[in-house]
């Protein structure tokens, strides 16, 4: 019967990883099983921590062994083996073999990868049509502000302009008013020189 073994070292075994491997190895054979295949993982983050550890290193073991009863005496050892923090024993007589989860492992990080090349290519695409697209509102917005300005000058221009017309036009009206009024003194003074001068002339006679 096949059978398959997930077993986890922490991280703070880094330098005895190679160490233990070798030994559970040699523990599994101890009981009459032939190891067929394995497979290793670098280090890895825990979803939980584990005595205060959030790293590990995880090995994968393919079995042989004949007597199944022998399993539960493997997982008798294993329980007190320090080195070992978790693990987990299946059948693998209908699980691919570690070559095809291998393969079906590489396929699905370099999908990944594709997919992080088309998100990179997308965000610099939309960074460069934003670039693109900079100048045009940094040339614009002043534009606005300029025309706005020169809109306001020009029409504080024609209100001064129309302002001054109307002030010369009335300095104007008032020069007319004032030698309008000078002249009519002039003639009331002529007229009343005139009117006494016939007086004088009546009175004489």
């Amino acid at each position: 019967m096949l059978y398959e073994i997930n077993y986890l070292v922490l991280q703070s075994k880094t330098s005895e990883i190679e160490k233990i491997r070798e030994e559970m190895k040699k523990i599994i054979e101890s009981f009459d099983a032939k190891v067929t295949a394995e497979k290793t993982y670098l280090k890895r983050k825990l979803s939980y921590e584990i005595t205060h550890e959030r790293y590990g290193f995880f090995t994968v073991l393919r079995f042989e062994i004949k007597d199944n009863g022998q399993i539960q005496e493997l997982k008798k050892n294993l329980n007190i083996n320090k080195d070992v923090s978790r693990y987990i024993i299946v059948r693998a007589d209908e699980l691919p073999s570690l070559e095809e989860h291998v393969q079906k492992e590489a396929d699905i990080q370099r999908k990944d990868t594709l997919k992080q090349d088309e998100v990179e290519k997308a965000l610099a695409e939309e960074a460069k049509k934003t670039a693109s697209l900079e100048p045009e509102v940094i040339e614009t917005a002043p534009k606005k502000e300029v025309e706005k300005e020169i809109v306001s000058e020009e029409t504080e221009k024609e209100e001064a302009v129309a302002e001054e017309e109307k002030e010369e036009e009335t300095t104007s009206k008032e020069i007319e008013e004032n030698e309008k009024e000078k002249k009519e003194d002039r003639d009331e003074k002529v007229s009343l020189d005139e009117l006494d001068k016939k007086l004088d002339e009546i009175l004489n006679l």
